[in-house]
């Protein structure tokens, strides 16, 4: 069941630009909020701290969930840019091999991820790339959701609309 406009045009756009215009009612981040976070890569000041994030998935079968993988920093002006998004379906290893080469190609300072969904994993894996590639460790840092997504969005929303998150170019 379709349950309505919003709906139908998500399954069955009439154009390309619908489909890409889509937007889910109520949710936080809106296309017109993220145009208002954009900001051009040379006017993106120098990052004093850059972590990648990581979202492990269970599987990785073509019908499997993403690595969430996204990379940024925060400036000396507190404010935090969002410069990158490695987020595909992959195995363990070669999520791993992404998150590890952000880090050593950005001069990272590690990788936070999510430890509900894979527990040691994560930091087990980037350990043993690292020795594969022949990397110094990285530092890995779990954390634990305890609150629905909705939650734990919602103060990071509000920087958003306060203007102190920024989307990195396109």
């Amino acid at each position: 069941e379709l349950n309505g406009v919003w709906h139908f045009r998500r399954e069955y756009p009439a154009t390309p630009a619908e489909a890409f215009r889509a937007e889910i009612p109520g949710a936080l981040w809106s296309r017109a909020l993220c145009d208002e976070m954009r900001v051009n890569p040379e006017d993106m000041p120098p990052l004093t701290r850059i972590a990648v994030s990581l979202d492990p998935a269970t599987t990785s079968k073509k019908t499997s969930d993403a690595w969430g993988n996204i990379w940024g920093g925060k400036a000396a002006n507190g404010h935090v840019y969002i410069v990158g998004d490695e987020s595909a379906v992959l195995k363990p290893d070669v999520a791993a091999r992404r998150a590890i080469g952000v880090i050593e190609e950005q001069q990272g300072n590690e990788i936070v991820y999510e430890a509900n969904q894979g527990g040691d994993m994560v930091p087990t894996i980037i350990k043993l790339v690292c020795k594969a590639m022949d990397v110094s460790p990285i530092r890995c840092v779990g954390v634990s959701a305890s609150k629905a997504k909705r939650a734990r969005a919602e103060p990071v929303h509000t920087l958003c609309v306060d203007g102190r998150v920024h989307i990195v170019g396109s």
